[in-house]
């Protein structure tokens, strides 16, 4: 498994700031992610076992940082897109 972002590496970061929750670490991949998974280009892992999350994006119920920390635990790796998407 390749794993291209993790939000810990921003929200752990020395320069992330001290006012904003670990969540704010996830809101730019997470905007990736849900873009992606709009688009036809989510994993089998996440066509398969969180359709009602994925309908949450489609009606825009949840933000894309959220989703992805929820759903994906903040970490981004192959195994959320299909073929295509990798």
């Amino acid at each position: 498994m390749t794993k291209y972002d993790d939000a810990s590496w921003h929200y752990g970061a020395d320069n992330f700031p001290k006012h904003l929750p670990q969540e704010a670490g996830a809101t730019h991949t997470g905007m990736f992610v849900a873009w992606a998974f709009l688009s036809g280009l989510a994993g089998s892992i996440h066509v398969e076992g969180f359709t009602v999350d994925i309908q949450k994006l489609q009606t825009r119920t949840v933000t894309p940082g959220v989703f992805f920390y929820e759903v994906c635990d903040g970490k981004f790796t192959d195994e959320d897109l299909n073929d295509d998407g990798n």
